[in-house]
């Protein structure tokens, strides 16, 4: 992913992703910084308030920015259909990834990170904003030990604020584990105090390593938010003074007004806990019953687990007590969705009904699986996994056992001409070249089988891992302000040339191969292009400093087609000269000359999927109220409007092959059109987890899978896998937090 909103956020590299958009890492290309990026696409998909809850979430950050402890927002816009916030590219860890790695935390620090959590709330509820979501993972701790919250998406504000409350009477908002017995009874008082019942159950969990009610079923926690009294944290930690158990037993407490009367008073008295403690001897923290084992090198099965007995001791309550005829937002593991007002009885194990189809449901029998990890696709008989905690690993598809595992911070390029061997780059923490380098691995060995050191002698900044690009002979690098050639078969130098710049020293973000050229683009937006053979400078787009946005999308018959945000532009690949541009944007498909995309989105204008002829902008064929999503061979997923069903046409006629009103596709946050090999993963609307696979062409599908957990984020089938990424720890309108990949087998046709 490359591109760049509004002509200055290049967004690098996805950080999550969930129901409500993507967070992305981003260079704001005018400042030069890094930053995060959230965007969220307009589409059927998308409820009315998920965009207004973004710009409602940017505004109570920007509001509270003179807090050392909120996260910063720096800008809010619009590109097209994407509507983005730019904030802060907060560094650390999440109090979630805190507690899965290293368990219980000391009560020192655990009382240290509660008080930076107040600092932040005692400034946003003086500015009448209530978060309601705190919990784990909405708060970073940065290397330094500052403490972070983040996400004000579903903050509740005061009326006098005149802000849009988004909340409607027939829901909740917030995540089950850390959510207010008056937030789930819907009462209209949703004050500061919630928060700091939410608050409560974090230094819980921070103490104990589980949140007051363990890691019940999500109807099965509500209950207990509403009914029972937690055990004290001392009856997990002996070494816990009873004055910090009477503090969370008074966070927890049932009625808001036998809390803490403000998150100051609860500041003060953890500070004063904490005094104390410091004068006691200490003790060991005993160690945590459900720690997640630490990671192996060899994957291991992992069955989901439901423990929906109540602990000894606690008081058991009727269900028919609680919750009579009230819709809910509840999932577990932390989860926020909307569910039926009757409890699901989803069951587990052998085969069942889908609900909406009535097909035979057969339950996954995950093979293996990772934690925050999905496939980027197979080598040989490797499959390259990349996860969020170690980098990218080669793992063996049928056992998960970890074969190679590459640096977090490199890049990894898979060819078909690579054969068994991928690329990987390496660099860009120093300012010269030693440590820069790109080898070629050989997956089978995990040996290289070359490696080019990238030294172009002089000092320069740096855009990250070099980027590269391969021909049939010849790998293309780019990296710092400089373009080599290598040998494919050696890694041998075959030239290397400094890129012209405006500045003193070229930054390159990126390269590309057209007919007789490579190109590199600047990062103030200049595509370059040398000589593909002699490495020679050739010509320059534009020609002139300007922020637009101009992305490769690919070439024809020696024209380069460059898209901007509404337009493509063709370029003379052996000059530079540009024609006049074509109101498109979308996909290249050289061998058919044809550019497949959609329309700019508008007030007045349709959602509509077009082809155009990239000599002179001409519809060739128009499908009204879809978006394309996805080709394969001659198969084009759309997505109707406002239907939201599964459209197939032939892309080079627009003609309809099938359509499936009862499918619905996993990865609709998705939105950029791009080409996929093989078969599609869908799901079953309606359904949430049950997933069948599908033949582009035909439109034939496998029996439904069920997956372990609710929510499906993303799947891909490679060879005779399928890997499956689940998500129930974030609310839908928010980023994918805990994704686990389950790895099954594809399932037969029905």
């Amino acid at each position: 992913m490359d591109r760049i909103l509004a002509g200055r956020y290049r967004l690098t590299e996805r950080i999550g992703a969930g129901g409500m958009g993507t967070v992305w890492r981003a260079d704001d290309v005018l400042l030069h910084r890094t930053v995060a990026v959230k965007t969220i696409a307009f589409g059927p998909g998308m409820s009315p308030d998920s965009a207004a809850r973004l710009q409602r979430e940017a505004r109570a950050a920007a509001g509270l920015s003179a807090s050392p402890h909120v996260v910063t927002v720096h800008d809010l816009g619009q590109d097209g259909d994407t509507l983005f916030i730019v904030m802060e590219l907060a560094s650390g860890r999440t109090l979630d990834q805190v507690l899965a790695a290293e368990g219980p935390v000391a009560a020192a620090p655990a009382m240290n990170w509660a008080r930076q959590v107040c600092s932040a709330l005692s400034l946003a509820h003086e500015h009448g904003i209530v978060h309601r979501d705190i919990k784990p993972a909405n708060v970073i701790l940065a290397p330094d030990g500052t403490i972070k919250v983040l996400d004000f998406g579903i903050a509740w504000f005061h009326p006098d604020l005149g802000l849009e409350q988004l909340s409607r009477d027939d829901r909740v908002l917030g995540s089950v584990p850390w959510m207010s017995p008056e937030q789930i009874q819907q009462r209209l008082s949703v004050g500061p105090a919630s928060d700091l019942y939410s608050l409560g159950c974090l230094l819980y969990q921070l103490l104990t390593g589980e949140p007051p009610f363990g890691r019940r079923p999500a109807m099965a926690q509500l209950l207990a938010h509403a009914t029972e009294l937690p055990a004290p944290p001392s009856a997990f930690r002996p070494d816990l003074p009873p004055e910090l158990d009477t503090l969370v037993a008074d966070l927890l407490a049932k009625d808001p007004a036998q809390r803490p009367a403000s998150a100051a008073e609860t500041a003060a008295r953890l500070g004063a806990i904490a005094e104390m403690l410091g004068r006691l001897p200490t003790a060991a923290i005993p160690a945590r019953p459900s720690k997640a084992p630490a990671p192996a090198t060899r994957a291991q099965n992992v069955q989901p687990q439901t423990d929906g007995a109540l602990p000894a001791g606690r008081p058991k309550v009727s269900r028919r007590t609680v919750f009579i005829g009230i819709g809910v937002v509840v999932a577990g593991g932390g989860a926020a969705v909307v569910v039926p007002k009757v409890l699901d009885t989803r069951a587990g194990g052998g085969p069942s009904g889908d609900p909406v189809t009535g097909a035979t449901v057969q339950t996954a029998q995950p093979r293996w699986s990772t934690v925050r990890g999905y496939a980027i696709g197979q080598v040989g008989s490797a499959v390259l996994i990349s996860t969020d905690e170690t980098g990218t690993q080669a793992r063996a598809p049928r056992t998960g056992a970890v074969l190679l595992q590459f640096p977090q911070n490199d890049r990894i390029k898979m060819d078909s001409r690579l054969k068994n061997s991928v690329l990987v780059a390496t660099g860009g923490s120093g300012s010269g070249g030693v440590s820069d380098s790109v080898e070629r691995i050989d997956l089978s060995t995990g040996k290289p089988l070359w490696k080019a050191s990238l030294d172009p002698g002089t000092a320069a900044i740096s855009s990250g891992p070099p980027y590269f690009h391969c021909t049939d002979d010849a790998v293309y690098v780019a990296h710092r302000s400089h373009v080599w050639r290598l040998r494919l078969s050696d890694g041998s130098q075959q030239w290397m040339r400094s890129v012209p710049s405006d500045r003193d020293v070229a930054v390159v973000a990126g390269v590309e191969l057209a007919p007789g050229v490579v190109l590199t683009r600047d990062r103030e937006h200049f595509w370059v292009a040398l000589d593909s053979t002699t490495g020679d400078p050739k010509w320059r787009y534009p020609t002139r400093a300007t922020y637009e946005d101009q992305e490769f999308i690919g070439s024809i018959n020696g024209t380069i087609y460059l898209g901007g945000n509404d337009d493509i532009r063709p370029v003379a690949a052996n000059n530079g000269e540009a024609s006049a541009p074509i109101a498109a944007s979308g996909l290249l498909v050289p061998d058919h000359n044809m550019i497949i995309g959609k329309t700019p989105l508008s007030a007045s204008a349709p959602y509509e999927t077009v082809a155009w002829n990239p000599a002179d902008g001409s519809r060739m064929w128009t499908v009204p109220n879809t978006r394309p999503i996805r080709r394969t061979g001659a198969a084009l997923q759309l997505l109707t409007i406002p239907k939201g069903s599964v459209r197939t046409v032939d892309f080079r006629t627009g003609k309809p092959l099938w359509e499936a009103e009862d499918l619905q596709d996993v990865m609709a946050a998705e939105t950029q059109l791009y080409d996929l090999d093989g078969p599609w993963c869908l799901s079953i609307r309606g359904s949430g987890s049950d997933l069948v696979v599908v033949d582009p062409e035909s439109g034939r599908r496998s029996r439904p899978v069920r997956m372990p957990q609710r929510r499906i984020v993303r799947a891909t089938v490679l060879g005779d896998s399928v890997y499956v990424c689940c998500d129930d720890s974030a609310p839908m309108d928010s980023t994918s937090l805990n994704p686990v990949m389950y790895v099954i087998d594809r399932p037969d046709r029905t």
